[in-house]
């Protein structure tokens, strides 16, 4: 569901291109890439030939068919909107406030210029854009005048107003996410990383795919870029274990099963093939349903509308919802009234049981869903005027393992001869690697690199390479499109490299399917707020990066909790970029870990 009719969605799209000629017969196209512009946007050419020509060719959408770049101006209000107060909002948790973010980020930060359209093949059929990514800018500051000490006019030494790259926000135009499922405080955007990547001089077209792979497309639909790791193909039947997961761990002095159970896995034969794939298979497909389920809550919260109130009395049956057929129903608080689904009937029979109140998910038959407070035994508080979309959230609280100076910069091995000798070596073994790196400084000096000394490397090197090399012969990943895919049931036996260091070791691990698995949330979230980093895993099985840093708030009518947001700050594994900001909500993966 788009949020807003935007014109400029369905608008006719042109793409200029520069030509030169020397007879004015034959014109060539000039690139126009970074090194050859010059700090004022000129364009270098070759000075050696005066009398050449130049013309400025238009292209019509006939031939780009997508928007590369819009201007903020352009872009849909209410959009703009939500990515300004959720700007102002980190922006008040700066490092100097009370209880804000240690690590801060934006300073003197605002929406840049432009914004990237990035789509979705599930979203009217890729045709129209399904985020936005804005970029983050540094805002100018006024040029003071010259001072009766200053005659000369010299500016100070300071080059901070130089570094413009605030890193990015991504916001949802549909309901089919969270609002914004991620955001970075420095660098590049990722569609920019993208373009940097691309194997084309002509337009891209970015899709996004996941939380953790973003690919750039050719006008004919190929892919010329990607960032991210390689898609595989689960079979179905592992909807079977929606709603459950699997809970392991090792302590020095035995290993707790999780009892794990396995799917069959495959790669695609190509990327057309992977996305007949994305947009038929029944799994792909609940997984779409529970993200949108899921972020539904958190499009209450920031549009401050909340979910209708009612009230049931103790110890009494009352029918809800008489018109429909239930498929299933849940509180936030089980013990405060009982649930039941009358057998072939329309309704939910609901008996509250003690005072109090809490929000009630139910999903119909249809596969809609609706969300009400449901207070039993007591009247319905009297609700706030909201006065702003931010109204009614708690302030953010944060949680850090450590900084981002103590993240090892790990990333993955290419045509590894004892890994993948066909691509890269995986996220799998780069995060156990980046988890081991972390402890190897932080007290288990044994973990990499010497056994005595505190030294695991900042980057990759030869101890990184033996860690990933043990790693990915335990965790058995199979390499498939130029990477390795690290099953979630296997992924927790890239713990044996601790044993093989004979290190010191408390480590729980918990697994389930994406947007299903609050357990691993919990997890990851309860080690972070223990000082402890977490390896999780992220989007549709495809990614595992290291989350350090934790945010969350939560939305409150009266004493009644119905919606929290949460985010995990990650360590992608992809070198030394900056670090990422993640809706948890997709989390399916995540280690509880101590070393010694």
């Amino acid at each position: 569901m788009l949020l807003q009719t935007c014109s400029w969605l369905q608008a006719g799209v042109a793409v200029l291109e520069l030509e030169r000629s020397t007879d004015a017969q034959n014109w060539q196209k000039v690139i126009l890439a970074p090194s050859s512009l010059n700090a004022t946007g000129g364009v270098l050419q070759n000075t050696h030939d005066p009398k050449a020509l130049y013309r400025l060719r238009i292209r019509d959408d006939q031939q780009s068919g997508f928007i590369t770049a819009l201007p903020l101006s352009e872009a849909p209000g209410e959009t703009v909107e939500i990515a300004k107060q959720f700007v102002l909002e980190v922006l008040a948790d700066g490092p100097e406030t009370d209880g804000g973010d240690p690590e801060g980020g934006w300073i003197d930060a605002q929406l840049g210029p432009i914004c990237y359209p990035v789509y979705d093949p599930a979203v009217d059929q890729g045709r129209t854009p399904a985020y936005l990514e804005f970029k983050l800018v540094r805002a100018a500051k006024p040029s003071a005048r010259p001072s009766p000490n200053n005659p000369l006019g010299m500016s100070p030494p300071d080059l901070s107003e130089t570094q413009h790259e605030l890193g990015y926000l991504l916001v949802s135009l549909t309901q089919n996410d969270s609002p914004v499922p991620s955001f970075a405080q420095d660098g590049p955007t990722p569609v920019e990383t993208l373009l940097r990547k691309a194997r084309t001089t002509g337009p891209v077209k970015a899709v996004r795919l996941d939380e953790g792979l973003l690919v750039g497309e050719n006008p004919e639909g190929e892919i010329v870029a990607s960032l991210g790791n390689a898609p595989i193909s689960i079979d179905p039947k592992v909807l079977e274990i929606v709603g459950k997961e699997f809970t392991g761990g090792d302590n020095g002095q035995g290993v707790q099963d999780d009892n794990r159970v396995e799917f069959p896995v495959r790669g695609h034969a190509s990327y057309r093939e992977f996305k007949a794939d994305l947009l038929t298979n029944p799994f792909y497909a609940e997984l779409r349903w529970l993200r949108a389920k899921n972020a539904s809550l958190e499009w209450r919260g920031v549009l401050g509308n909340v979910p209708k109130s009612i009230v049931v009395p103790l110890n009494a049956r009352t029918v809800l919802f008489d018109n429909r057929r239930v498929r299933s129903a849940e509180l936030s608080e089980p013990g405060l009234a009982a649930l039941t689904i009358p057998t072939g009937r329309n309704g939910l029979w609901v008996t509250g049981q003690k005072a109090g109140g809490a929000m009630l998910e139910v999903v119909f038959a249809d596969g809609t869903f609706e969300h009400v407070l449901l207070h039993a035994g007591t009247l319905v508080p009297q609700l706030p005027t909201l006065q702003s979309t931010s109204a009614g959230w708690t302030a953010w609280k944060y949680w850090y393992a450590g900084g981002w100076s103590d993240q090892r910069r790990y990333q993955q091995y290419q045509n590894d001869p004892q890994m993948c000798t066909g691509g890269a070596s995986g996220c799998g073994p780069a995060a156990w690697a980046m988890l081991y790196g972390w402890w190897d400084r932080k007290g288990s000096p044994r973990l990499l690199k010497s056994t005595s000394q505190a030294d695991s490397p900042l980057y990759n090197d030869d101890s990184v390479l033996d860690c990933n090399r043990y790693v990915f012969d335990e965790v058995g990943p199979f390499c498939v499109n130029g990477q390795a895919a690290t099953m979630p049931w296997n992924m927790k036996h890239g713990a044996k490299w601790a044993q093989h260091r004979n290190a010191g070791r408390d480590i729980t691990w918990t697994w389930g399917v994406p947007y299903a698995s609050p357990g691993s949330v919990s997890k990851a979230a309860d080690a972070i707020k223990a000082g402890r980093p977490a390896i999780v895993g992220l989007g549709f099985y495809w990614h595992y990066p290291l989350a350090y840093g934790y945010k969350g708030r939560q939305y409150k009518t009266g004493s009644v909790v119905w919606n929290t947001q949460r985010y995990f700050k990650c360590n992608m594994g992809w070198g030394g970029d900056s670090p990422q900001w993640h809706n948890a909500s997709s989390t399916w993966f995540a280690t509880h870990a101590r070393y010694w």
